[in-house]
């Protein structure tokens, strides 16, 4: 599917999305049904008529205390970090995908999403295939893109894709999604109708904003709602919902998963910002890393998005949140 004119537009919102650019407080939400909730299977069934049955009420209560612990954790430790200097702003988005309760710190606040487009851009593409399997097998040309290069990325991805030669749709997205490159986000969106893209990005909360100049539009808490899509299977089927998931469980970048144990599963997908001065000084960055966590008894999704002046700083506070979570989920 080539693009036509109305690709201009789309290039351009997505090269802000990316994040090209030169140039706190903290509050909590936690939510139960109630205040008190029944033990009994009867009483429970009695109580929530109306509401999956699948959510138990032991499973239920005993989340609902693990998730107000990680709420009250939070919000202490990233009051620390800012404190410390370590970051300027921090969100946080933690939800037992089990339960579907959750624990956040200033889950509204906006940042540039800049790599985190990426994973919306594959969805676009899964779900076209899933009409038109023969897509993912067509072959397009690798492209350095001009506009946007991996020179402008400090998380700079291993080499894989030649300029040049061909490769499969497909391989072109798992090495957009393993090894965030950004001449395959390039390449991915010069042979996608812009229309499409932009109806995905809808479909899924994620609105680019008109202005140029508004890089900040992407929250913790919307973006964690497209993990949830993809674990639930309920935007795309669950073949390609699998699919995605697996990809991002091979992502290069080692950001929440790192305190993990080895053998917990992380499918997650990161992104990076630096704005810098006109003198080549650095004005601000950020750093951000959201995934689902596929811990046992449940699984959990998680979102860390930070602003701050040193990547090594912000990539502290998202390990360090990923570690509190984990244990105390």
């Amino acid at each position: 599917m080539k693009s036509d004119a109305r690709s201009t537009w789309i290039r351009a919102a997505l090269w802000i999305a990316l994040g090209v650019a030169v140039g706190v407080g903290v509050s909590f939400s936690f939510l139960s049904k109630t205040g008190a909730l029944p033990t009994a299977s009867n009483d429970c069934m009695k109580m929530y008529p109306l509401t999956s049955d699948l959510l138990d009420c032991d499973s239920y209560d005993s989340s609902s205390q693990s998730l107000s612990n990680v709420d009250s954790a939070l919000d202490s430790a990233v009051a620390t970090y800012i404190q410390e200097g370590k970051a300027k702003r921090i969100s946080v988005w933690v939800r037992d995908l089990d339960t579907n309760q959750w624990a956040s710190t200033n889950e509204n606040l906006r940042y540039a999403p800049a790599s985190l487009m990426k994973l919306p851009l594959m969805i676009a593409y899964y779900k076209v295939a899933e009409v038109q399997p023969s897509l993912l097998d067509t072959e397009i040309v690798y492209t350095a893109s001009s506009t946007l290069n991996d020179t402008t990325q400090d998380f700079v991805p291993a080499p894989t894709l030649v300029p040049g030669k061909s490769y499969t749709v497909e391989q072109v997205i798992e090495d957009m999604i393993i090894n965030s490159d950004n001449n395959a986000t390039a390449t991915l969106i010069d042979h996608l109708d812009p229309t499409i893209f932009t109806n995905t990005l809808i479909d899924l909360g994620v609105k680019i904003p008109g202005s140029s100049n508004n890089y900040d539009f992407v929250t913790a808490k919307t973006y964690s709602s497209i993990f949830r899509m993809l674990y639930n299977a309920s935007y795309l089927n669950r073949d390609y919902s699998e699919k995605a998931l697996d990809l991002m469980s091979k992502e290069a970048f080692k950001g929440i998963q790192v305190p993990l144990p080895s053998s917990v599963v992380v499918a997650h997908k990161f992104g990076e910002r630096e704005v810098d001065n006109t003198d080549g000084s650095v004005q601000t960055r950020e750093l951000h890393d959201c995934g689902i966590v596929y811990a046992q008894p449940h699984a959990y999704s998680i979102c860390v998005m930070t602003e701050g002046s040193s990547f090594s700083d912000l990539m502290s506070v998202i390990q360090n949140l990923s570690a509190l979570a984990y244990q105390k989920i």
